[in-house]
């Protein structure tokens, strides 16, 4: 065989090993281009469709969105299938959920269950509050010994942030995550089941309300024992449908959440 014919030989075996390793010849196909999203707004608290404006109209994937609606917050976040819209009012919302006890003014609330130390002799109380809460937000609220909550008669405690308090709330925070509280109420005769809800709405993430109906109100004869819808509303949207560190009035978490560790306390 003259060296010629050996080179075209080679040549010709290369490539059928090419063509092999590239599926027999075919020429590779560009992967599928992304369809756009479809987005459908709904009701955060009732589940029912809402007609929004989104924008962009017909999102692609990753894209960032904002959805507008009367009688909603707006609501900015990556595209998604559904927008579930927070129902009320712009300052109703910032006094009860991005206050001035939250760090940086961002949504803050626990990401997990957790369990609650009450005050001798009022277990009843305190296991309607825990109920009525854990209703409210999801979460499996127990009571125990060692409490990640704690409850406490403590007037020096509260003479030491203010001596007009009658009850006060200690958050501790990583980042606008919630890890633990200590409710300090001064007196025994005056907890009721209204108070210790009140208390533990703080806990939970709330703030003060502006309505003088709400449970939330900052008052000290409380005729309101539970949480008003306008109330649950809130507490849904923060734990149902939001992430902690979700920016008023409703941006989905970006690199401006709060950071670091700290202790807030709430005054009443």
């Amino acid at each position: 065989m003259s060296r010629s014919s050996s080179s075209a030989g080679l040549a010709v075996a290369l490539a059928a090993s090419l063509a092999a390793a590239c599926g027999g010849g075919s020429v590779p196909t560009a992967p599928p281009t992304p369809a756009p999203v479809q987005v459908q707004a709904v009701d955060g608290w009732t589940g029912q469709p809402v007609a929004a404006a989104v924008s962009p109209s017909s999102p692609m994937p990753g894209t960032t969105v904002t959805a507008l609606a009367g009688g909603y917050l707006p609501r900015v976040q990556t595209a998604a299938p559904q927008l579930f819209l927070w129902p009320g009012e712009d300052a109703y919302v910032r006094a009860l959920v991005y206050s001035e006890f939250s760090p940086g003014r961002f949504l803050a609330r626990w990401t997990r269950a957790f369990t609650v130390r009450g005050l001798p002799g009022h277990e009843h109380d305190t296991a309607t509050a825990l109920a009525v809460a854990g209703a409210a937000t999801g979460l499996a609220l127990t009571s125990s010994a060692t409490g990640e909550v704690e409850f406490v008669i403590d007037p020096e405690a509260l003479d030491a942030v203010s001596s007009l308090a009658l009850a006060a709330t200690w958050r501790q925070f990583s980042g606008s995550t919630i890890r633990g509280c200590r409710i300090a109420v001064r007196r025994d005769g005056w907890v009721t089941q209204g108070i210790l809800l009140h208390e533990l709405g703080h806990c939970l993430g709330l703030g003060h309300s502006t309505n003088e109906g709400d449970l939330m109100f900052r008052a000290e004869q409380r005729a309101t024992q539970s949480f008003t819808e306008r109330e649950l509303v809130q507490l849904r949207m923060m734990y149902a449908h939001r992430q902690p560190g979700n920016a008023a009035p409703d941006s989905q978490p970006g690199t401006r959440a709060a950071g670091g560790t700290q202790t807030i306390v709430v005054v009443d």
